[in-house]
């Protein structure tokens, strides 16, 4: 609802043409103009909840938490955009791990943290949740370009829980965002 998009719905109008399933999650609306999270399935959405993450003078930050259903089994998937300021964003870590904490079974964490995979605040996530650039060999895939030509960053990543295994993990350039694209493939490991 954006002058740069032409003030449309841009999670449903591209959940519409693929024909997905999606949930926003609002963190800022002024006059109808909003930023915040969204997620698209192709799998059926169960549960979601929009969670407003602490801040301190910046602008207001959220995780959008969602279960889908895949074959019967149900994944937590938590989708957010961590603050600008690290001592926010260690706050912000911080309530995303009770979220985490909540959950049994498969769980998805991604998004933009703003940060790198070492930084400090994000040595606190939660030790059951696996970067899956790092694990699979391919953090050297940046993600963004930071006071630079070509990305130099890599502040968009996926993590995932334990039972689930990981397949591939690739960065593509994107047509639509000034980021690049993340995309890793899992597999839901068998525990007997």
């Amino acid at each position: 609802m954006m002058p740069r998009s032409g003030f449309k719905d841009q999670a449903k109008a591209i959940a519409e043409a693929l024909g997905y399933n999606y949930v926003y999650g609002s963190n800022i609306n002024v006059l109808g103009v909003q930023y915040g999270n969204a997620f698209l399935s192709k799998y059926p959405i169960i549960e979601k909840n929009n969670h407003r993450l602490p801040r301190e003078l910046m602008e207001p930050r959220g995780v959008l938490g969602v279960t889908i259903d895949i074959m019967n089994n149900p994944f937590h998937v938590f989708v957010t955009h961590l603050g600008l300021n690290a001592s926010e964003r260690e706050k912000q870590v911080t309530a995303i791990n009770d979220m985490l904490a909540e959950k049994e079974g498969p769980v998805i964490l991604m998004g933009d943290f703003n940060n790198q995979g070492d930084s400090e605040e994000m040595l606190k996530l939660d030790s059951r949740m696996v970067d899956s650039a790092l694990a699979l060999g391919k953090n050297d895939l940046n993600t963004y370009s930071f006071h630079s030509e070509e990305s130099n960053v890599r502040v968009d990543r996926i993590y995932t829980s334990e039972d689930i295994e990981l397949k591939d993990h690739e960065v593509l350039p994107s047509k639509v965002s000034d980021h690049r694209r993340v995309i890793t493939r899992i597999l839901q490991k068998i525990i007997r």
